[in-house]
């Protein structure tokens, strides 16, 4: 899933691909390097990001998704990445073929329904709270980031169910980035197969069938990686270097995506989609040998 930010404010590119003309060139980049699915926003969900109008975010997505079905032909799955109803709806009736929802069904009463009408897949992610305020909701029960994002997770996917949504149109997302703390994510990470597992006390956590999609690229997190000093290290920097802009985060990006890939993600929202594209098909290539 490539990234297509229709938006001047971007963490990542700062506004690459806000023009029409510009994210649509972006877009058809995107395929020809591999890209199976186009995730095109247009607002940014970044911490601390300030909403747009619905007008305003449907006018930078709309055009760019008419504009590759209609002029261009493009056959492969485009993703709106909106929490919003009417924006999903517009899109979808432009071309798009998903809806990606950072809010999990929370940020508009609306969406469940309006996704379950249009019969469409649904990217359903945990996060608390809002761009503004997830930073300060990084705490969970025990310490066990992995069990609360599952339960919370579960009670978003039969909030889903009952909203008419199919269980094969859900694809569900940890939310990487959002109302975790380094700690936080570092542990979903490496513990994301576990994900699907059964709480022993509550069945109904269970998310077991359901496509994971991780999305790690350029995180803050990976950057603050970098930034630690060496495993057993008493020497402490102060101040603390800077952390390296979100273009000089590949290295990290590639690991953390390995690393996704290994522990059951199936699907990876991705800046840079050539070389992401090729650490799936060398992490896929790797298992067919060990298939039997």
């Amino acid at each position: 899933m490539s990234i297509i930010n229709c938006t001047p404010d971007s963490f990542s590119d700062g506004g690459a691909s806000f023009a029409v003309e510009d994210a649509v060139r972006n877009s058809l980049e995107h395929v020809s390097a591999g890209a199976d699915i186009l995730d095109i926003g247009g607002m940014s969900t970044r911490p601390g990001a300030t909403e747009v109008s619905v007008e305003t975010e449907i006018g930078r997505t709309v055009p760019v998704i008419r504009e590759l079905r209609e002029r261009h032909h493009l056959d492969c799955h485009i993703s709106i990445d909106t929490f919003r109803a009417a924006t999903a709806e517009a899109a979808v009736g432009a071309g798009a073929t998903i809806v990606n929802d950072v809010s999990g069904g929370e940020a508009d009463e609306a969406m469940l329904a309006t996704v379950a009408r249009l019969d469409v897949p649904y990217v359903l992610m945990h996060m608390r709270g809002n761009p503004r305020t997830m930073s300060q909701l990084t705490s969970y029960q025990d310490g066990d980031v992995v069990a609360g994002v599952r339960r919370e997770l579960a009670v978003k996917v039969q909030r889903a169910l009952c909203a008419g949504i199919k269980r094969w149109n859900l694809i569900i997302d940890p939310g990487f980035g959002f109302a975790k703390d380094l700690a936080g994510n570092c542990q979903l990470l490496d513990s994301l197969n576990s994900l699907q597992g059964v709480s022993s006390s509550e069945d109904q956590d269970c998310l077991q069938g359901f496509p994971i999609l991780v999305g790690l690229s350029r995180k803050q997190f990976l950057a603050k990686l970098l930034t630690l000093p060496p495993p057993g290290s008493t020497t402490t920097t102060t101040p603390p270097p800077p952390l390296p802009p979100p273009d000089q985060r590949l290295v990290p990006t590639i690991v953390a995506s390995t690393i996704a890939i290994r522990n059951g993600a199936h699907l990876i929202r991705a800046h840079d989609t050539k070389i992401i594209k090729e650490v799936i098909n060398t992490v896929d290539g790797i298992r067919s040998f060990n298939s039997s």
